[in-house]
């Protein structure tokens, strides 16, 4: 994926593939523990947090699409996301993905990584979606890492691959006229919004860890919170879109509400 700010590319010769693979592994101990109270902690940023850092501070702005079909999966509307564990713009993303889903469903299984050693913005503190599950009323969520940040052989190494039907989705948008680009991240809300690049700049990550990050997001103050919860905000209005404006008070909410004034000003893609 190439095109745009926030686009990481696969930076090494080849590729390797470890069937079932990740990076890092299922946690264990207190590295579980740590991830689960850090999920926990995004799970309940406060409303009147969403509603005070507003949308400026997202790098980027969901794309409008115009009359195209819509994408379902099990009856709900469907979030796609695929990305990479090495990739600093898909750790960056992950967290106003994971506070945005959190205030329509439930999470399971989040486990903590980093991008990589040797990308810009290297080691950024994140979430993985390997393993995890998104429960929802509301809405459903695909959450695919194609490849890890470990190394082998002078490549990352895959541990997914995305089926057919994913694979035309982003062929349709990563070429004119939609001309989202090749690369990492990629994030489709329902084939209403897509999201060009990435939505949270990684520099406002650096040096922070894992736990800082978490323990930020609740803070209209922090840069981080308003860089993060801004896109959540972005995110939240594109699935209040889909899902009819539901649940209401999540959409109903001045965040949200600010953020789809937003969206709406937007000229559409065809």
């Amino acid at each position: 994926m190439a095109a745009g700010v926030g686009l990481a590319v696969l930076v090494l010769v080849g590729v390797a593939f470890r069937p079932g693979g990740s990076s890092p592994g299922p946690p264990a101990g207190s590295a579980a523990v740590a991830a689960a109270v850090a999920a926990a902690r995004v799970a309940t940023i406060p409303a009147s947090t969403f509603d005070a850092v507003g949308t400026n501070g997202a790098l980027a702005v969901p794309e409008r699409l115009h009359d195209q079909p819509d994408l379902v999966l099990r009856g709900l509307p469907e979030v796609f996301y695929d990305g990479a564990d090495f990739c600093p713009y898909c750790a960056a993303e992950r967290w106003a993905l994971v506070a945005a889903l959190s205030r329509f469903g439930t999470f399971s299984g989040l486990t903590s990584t980093s991008s990589g050693a040797h990308d810009v913005y290297p080691n950024t503190a994140t979430f993985s979606f390997t393993g995890s599950r998104y429960t929802s009323r509301y809405v459903a969520f695909v959450g695919l890492e194609e490849y890890s940040n470990a190394i082998e052989n002078g490549a990352y190494v895959r541990i997914a691959r995305p089926s057919a039907a994913q694979s035309r989705l982003m062929a349709t948008y990563e070429t004119a006229p939609y001309a989202h680009g090749a690369g990492f991240p990629f994030v489709d809300v329902a084939n209403r919004y897509l999201v060009p690049g990435g939505a949270v700049d990684p520099a406002v990550l650096a040096g922070h860890s894992f736990d800082a990050i978490s323990r930020t997001l609740g803070d209209p103050a922090s840069p981080i919170a308003h860089v993060v919860d801004g896109a959540a905000n972005l995110f939240a209005a594109a699935i209040c879109d889909a899902t009819g404006r539901h649940p209401s008070d999540v959409c109903a909410s001045p965040g949200v509400r600010s953020a789809r004034a937003r969206l709406a000003a937007e000229r559409p893609l065809p």
